[in-house]
Formats: structure tokens, C-alpha cells, sequence
């Protein structure tokens, strides 16, 4: 299933690399380095707040939700980049803390 898996990762991420090269009319490998903070932010949002911190699709989409509305809201108040991924990071960090300790908590 792993084997699976990873090969259905390998080629939808082929098939979106041929999808961005095609529409830009140019081939990048840093193209898409601004969608990853979002990306992995989202997983790990989608871990923390549901299931009790195993991945799962439905706290994945969740997760990841929110991530796009605050990008939209930065790029429309047209914030700086790098401003725009420190205030993603500190509202990762605010969201991911509750869980975080509780869990803590729950441990002791």
C-alpha cells in the first residue's frame, strides 16, 4: 500500500509539474516554493486539530481551509511576502499551542 501509495504521489506530482510548466510557458523547480509553507502548514493543522494527531484527508481539507482564506486576505491588503509567511507561521503556532498542550496535559 505504501509502494502505492508514493507511486500515485510521484505521478500526480508529475502531472502538476507538466500543468505549471505548461501554463507559464516556462519550467521552474522554485515555482511552486510559495505553496509550500501553506501545503505542509494545512497537514499539520488538519493533524493537530482532529484525530487526536493522526493524518486524515477530512482534518487535512480543514486544515488547509483556513491557510488559503488568510493568503487571499494578506495578498488583497498586499502585505510583503515575507511578512505574509511570518503571519502564517505565528497563526500556526497560535493554532497548533491549545492542542499542544492539552495533549501535554493529558500525558502526565
Amino acid at each position: 500500500m505504501r509502494l502505492i501509495a508514493f507511486a500515485l504521489y510521484g505521478v500526480g506530482a508529475a502531472a502538476a509539474g507538466l500543468l505549471q510548466a505548461a501554463s507559464t510557458a516556462t519550467a521552474s523547480t522554485t515555482a511552486t516554493q510559495p505553496w509550500m509553507l501553506t501545503s505542509i502548514a494545512g497537514v499539520f493543522l488538519g493533524m493537530s486539530m482532529f484525530r487526536g494527531g493522526r493524518p486524515n484527508l477530512p482534518g487535512t481539507v480543514l486544515g488547509v481551509i483556513p491557510l488559503r482564506l488568510l493568503e487571499n486576505g494578506l495578498n488583497f491588503t498586499d502585505i510583503n511576502d515575507y511578512l505574509q509567511s511570518a503571519i502564517t507561521g505565528l497563526v500556526i503556532v497560535i493554532a497548533v499551542l491549545p492542542p499542544a498542550i492539552a495533549r501535554l496535559r493529558a500525558s502526565r
